[in-house]
């Protein structure tokens, strides 16, 4: 092969590789905007324990963010923001514990931690589902 020739497959190679990062950054998934009262950044969201209602989404087959990090008393607020329908339900499936009823796209449930804890929960429907609220 001519000069000529591996010049043009560099060039292709770099064009591909400067639009498949490009594509990277204009579609990585976002989070759901957190409720916080102080003016921390977005990032440390997930980071800090939050107070009052706190707004989490279920959206593309996953609850978002997938950790929370609340205050005793403070209430979780899932809106289900997905084409199919989906739950919130608790791992260790206890009374008091996490147990929505099927969520419909535009539903919401909420449930207000009153005990300091990990509570682990998933989607009944979709059992791959996961997340996590940690109560401190």
């Amino acid at each position: 092969m001519n000069k000529r020739g591996l010049g043009i497959i560099a060039i292709v190679i770099i064009a591909v590789a400067i639009i498949a990062i490009g594509g990277y950054f204009l579609y990585k998934p976002s989070t759901v905007p957190s409720t916080q009262t102080s003016t921390d950044s977005a990032a440390s969201a997930n980071t800090l324990a939050q107070e009052g209602t706190i707004e989490a989404g279920i959206s593309n087959f996953a609850f978002v963010p997938s950790e929370i990090k609340i205050k005793v008393g403070s209430t979780v607020k899932w809106t289900n923001n997905d084409g199919t329908t989906h739950t919130v339900t608790s791992d260790s499936g206890g009374k008091g514990e996490l147990n929505s009823n099927q969520l419909a796209d535009g539903e919401s449930y909420e449930h207000v931690f009153d005990t300091k804890g990990i509570f682990n929960y998933h989607c009944s429907i979709h059992t791959g589902m996961k997340g996590k609220v940690v109560v401190e």
